[in-house]
């Protein structure tokens, strides 16, 4: 059994394998985030941030998930979030409105 005081020692070969695995996470995750990113901006620019929440969310998760902290994605999710509120508070008050209009 070996000790676990001991680091493990690595031939050059894993080495580069180790690195070359680390850089491809590190490329996924920047690529979910880019995603998240510009997926919930242009949804948000369209005018539907209910559907950039998903995008912006899931890409998020699955940058989240190869150790990228997403932090971005995540900015613009809140603000789609924040979006959708909004568009829901005009929509009820535009309902509200048209409702409450005298019949001619």
């Amino acid at each position: 059994m070996s000790d676990p005081t001991y680091p493990t020692v690595l031939s050059p070969a894993q080495k580069s394998r180790r690195a070359q695995e680390t850089n491809e996470l590190a490329r996924q995750g920047l690529r979910h985030n880019a995603v998240a990113t510009l997926g919930g901006l242009a949804c948000l620019l369209v005018g539907l941030p209910f559907v950039g929440i998903a995008v912006s969310w899931w890409f998020s998760r699955k940058s989240q998930a190869v150790g990228n902290p997403a932090l971005l994605g995540r900015t613009v999710l809140w603000v789609d979030v924040v979006a959708t509120a909004v568009l829901a508070v005009v929509v009820l008050r535009v309902v509200l409105a048209i409702a409450a209009a005298p019949a001619a």
